[in-house]
């Protein structure tokens, strides 16, 4: 990071293309961010896009932080981490071995780049009549079956800077809703299960006054209505007079 300004995050990452087309994808075409009202956005943290998860296979994803330092002529300068200069790590290297277990990939004599890629279909069509059987030897009929497939493909996490010095407030955001509502697929009634879920990032205590409290609290919700429900509602506190 050769910014003069504070630290920021660094993401790594090592992406397989299934349908190269002689182009360099966008980031948005890789990853992409959609919120609870369908809205699409590309930040540093996004998760790989919905849309072409068929032609993009994740095969590394590495996040860090990265201290802000100045070069000059290899001397690293003005390090971000003021309280800890001597001990930061400045610079990463990188040195990763991925095993691809067999992927394709498609290629040409000269050397260029990625414009040169071809489509492939010469190594495909060369497997195809490997595999050729005789005439008299009929391959047996068969009946493929897949079952349904269902995902959910809008997560929000477009308001997730919720610092703890907020005055009076409570950080309160939606991190994972189906979308309901017009222009968007109905999903009331029906039931979708959910795999996992993945949060990435920092908690930082952004006052300048002591320290103080921060409550990280993950609550699922049986009921969605497609409202944000209040902090009151989910967590309360009674005293012996009902208060």
């Amino acid at each position: 990071n050769l910014a003069t300004a504070l630290q920021t995050y660094g993401r790594l990452l090592v992406i397989y293309d299934k349908q190269p087309n002689g182009a360099l994808p966008t980031y948005a075409t890789v990853m992409q961010t959609r919120n609870s009202a369908g809205t699409a956005s590309n930040t540093a943290f996004s998760d790989p896009n919905f849309d072409n998860k068929e032609r993009f296979t994740i095969l590394r994803d590495i996040t860090m932080v990265l201290p802000s330092v100045t070069n000059t002529a290899g001397v690293l300068t003005n390090i971000g981490f003021d309280q800890q200069s001597k001990n930061d790590i400045n610079a990463f290297n990188i040195d990763i071995y991925i095993k691809l277990k067999g992927l394709h990939t498609a290629y040409t004599g000269a050397t260029a780049g990625i414009a040169d890629i071809s489509t492939g279909k010469p190594p495909a069509k060369k497997q195809q009549q490997k595999r050729k059987r005789p005439t008299q030897f009929a391959p047996v009929p068969q009946i493929y079956r897949r079952g349904p497939r269902m995902e959910i493909k809008y997560c929000d996490i477009a308001a997730s800077d919720d610092n703890f010095n907020l005055v009076g407030g409570t950080p309160w955001v939606l991190l994972n809703g189906v979308v309901q509502g017009a222009g968007n697929n109905q999903r009331i009634g029906n039931k979708i299960s959910m795999k996992a879920l993945r949060m990435k990032g920092q908690i930082i205590n952004l006052a300048t006054a002591l320290q103080t409290y921060g409550r990280l609290l993950v609550i699922y919700d049986k009921q969605p209505n497609g409202a944000l429900p209040t902090y009151a509602t989910v967590m309360q506190t009674r005293n012996s007079a009902g208060t």
